[in-house]
């Protein structure tokens, strides 16, 4: 857990600073649509606004493999909210913390080249 919390901390490190989240309990309290929508925000934020190479190829990875499960956004919401409901470390962080908790465990580390 101690590296997802690392790889998060790595990823979000390059967003912009004045960007403000949700915590997860403020998120998880939202209709299922409105989880959709922050969900996919959050990733698009994630995945447009990583600097740097290794980040780059984390979220190079972690967006194909979304693809590749075509998974929709609907889904990811649900799979980060199913996956955040048995690690109470992740109740108390911020949503994007808990989407890339979720994301380093279900596509796992990006292959080395």
């Amino acid at each position: 857990m101690r590296k997802l919390i690392a790889l998060a901390w790595l990823l979000l490190g390059t967003l912009p600073a004045s960007a403000t989240f949700l915590t997860y309990a403020q998120w998880a309290a939202l209709p299922p649509r409105d989880r959709t929508l922050y969900i996919a925000g959050a990733f698009n934020v994630l995945i447009s606004e990583a600097t740097g190479t290794l980040a780059l190829k984390l979220v190079t990875h972690y967006s194909e493999c979304v693809a590749s499960a075509k998974m929709s956004d609907g889904q990811l919401a649900d799979n980060v909210f199913s996956f955040t409901a048995t690690k109470p470390e992740l109740q108390t962080s911020t949503v994007p913390e808990a989407l890339v908790a979720y994301l380093g465990k279900a596509c796992g580390r990006p292959p080395a080249n």
